[in-house]
């Protein structure tokens, strides 16, 4: 993609495949142009697995493991009235339940 022009205050794009990306603007404000650009990398689609797959009959504690492709480097939870939380891993993590 080489340009695209909207005259516009609203802009939308998907990127179709993983890559490094140089994203260019300019606004005209009382004649004048005043611009920008950015580089953005697009990763790869997200693959996330949690194991043991299915329904799980046993009782508590249960050991979860979290992986995704690629690496993730933050897993949010969320676990009856606990509110969400972040945690830093390394791809895969293992949660024991209580």
């Amino acid at each position: 993609m080489d340009s695209v022009q909207f005259v516009s205050t609203i802009f939308g794009y998907r990127f179709q495949n993983p890559g490094e990306f140089t994203l260019q603007q300019t606004v005209w404000f009382l004649g004048c142009g005043y611009s920008s650009e950015r580089t953005i990398t697009v990763l790869e689609p997200l693959e996330a697995r949690i194991r043991p797959e299915g329904v799980v009959c046993e009782p508590p504690p249960l050991n979860l493991t979290v992986s995704s492709k690629p690496s993730a480097d933050r897993l949010y939870m969320e676990h009856g009235a606990e509110k969400s939380r972040t945690e830093r891993f390394t791809s895969p993590v293992s949660i024991r339940s209580r």
